[in-house]
């Protein structure tokens, strides 16, 4: 892309604040470019400090390797959607493809016309905690592992407005995965709550946040959710999904690379879910 090579990057300083036993990290990477500078908030939450930091380190690689794969080919990587960077390739390669996964599934969930016929393929479960908050979950097969993908279903109150938040969570152990789709709702809503302007988030992140605000006025997806006579689930085996998954390791920016960590891309390009 002409007049967007990257001069030099920029790093904030990762705060961790502690709210409601949770931390949160957070910080901003700067891609300093021939034409303009682009502003690419990362961040993280987790129980453990330590480990609230080493996400946030991780998901700093992951968005600056995504930016320098869309300033490369910008229609094949649009966004951050199935990218995941870690330490390990094979954790790595199992969270890129979860990622893409939960992601393609939450497209589908937060659509007011596919979201029924979402449900009657019979791959989720319903948790009822109370009027107003709710669980989502379904149990994937992935390299002969179970793990389960959540997906909680919140109606609030932000801005002095009723809406939903989804925020989705995955682990091998439920209880872990409904931690993490908690600690994802309360990063939307804080993200919601700041009532971002265009010109305050580069593009890109900005879309993210409309995207937000489009779900968040779509209440009736959690009677749609409610009102589902649910029947007994089958576990969904990935095989039943096309994952492309590629690795981008080697488009990690050189001044990442001291950080060891590793990238993989993720696409779902078909399977079960494609009539829906």
């Amino acid at each position: 892309m002409n007049g967007n090579s990257i001069i030099e990057w920029k790093i904030s300083k990762i705060n961790i604040s502690y709210c409601d036993n949770l931390y949160f990290s957070k910080g901003v990477l700067v891609a300093v470019c021939e034409n303009k500078s682009h502003y690419l908030p990362f961040g993280a939450t987790d129980t453990n400090e330590a480990l609230c930091h080493c996400k946030a380190i991780s998901e700093m690689v992951e968005r600056a390797t995504w930016f320098s794969c869309y300033l490369a080919s910008p229609n094949d990587y649009p966004n951050t959607i199935g990218f995941a960077a870690h330490s390990e390739i094979s954790k790595c390669i199992i969270e890129s493809k979860l990622e893409a996964i939960e992601r393609y599934l939450f497209r589908l969930l937060s659509n007011p016309i596919k979201i029924k016929k979402l449900l009657k393929m019979n791959f989720f479960n319903l948790i009822t905690i109370n009027d107003s908050v709710i669980y989502l979950y379904l149990e994937i097969n992935l390299f002969k592992q179970k793990y389960y993908m959540v997906y909680k279903i919140s109606i609030l109150d932000i801005n002095c407005e009723q809406g939903i938040i989804i925020g989705m969570g995955k682990s091998k152990d439920i209880d872990k995965a409904i931690e993490h789709s908690s600690f994802e709702s309360n990063l939307i809503k804080k993200a919601l709550e700041k009532n971002h302007t265009k010109t305050d988030l580069n593009k890109m992140i900005f879309h993210d946040i409309q995207e937000l605000r489009t779900i968040f006025k779509s209440k009736r997806i959690f009677q749609y959710i409610i009102n589902h006579d649910y029947k007994k689930s089958s576990i969904l085996d990935v095989s039943n999904i096309f994952v492309e998954t590629t690795n981008v390791t080697q488009c990690i920016p050189t001044v990442f690379l001291p950080l060891n960590r590793c990238v993989y891309f993720s696409k779902c390009i078909g399977g079960c879910f494609d009539k829906v």
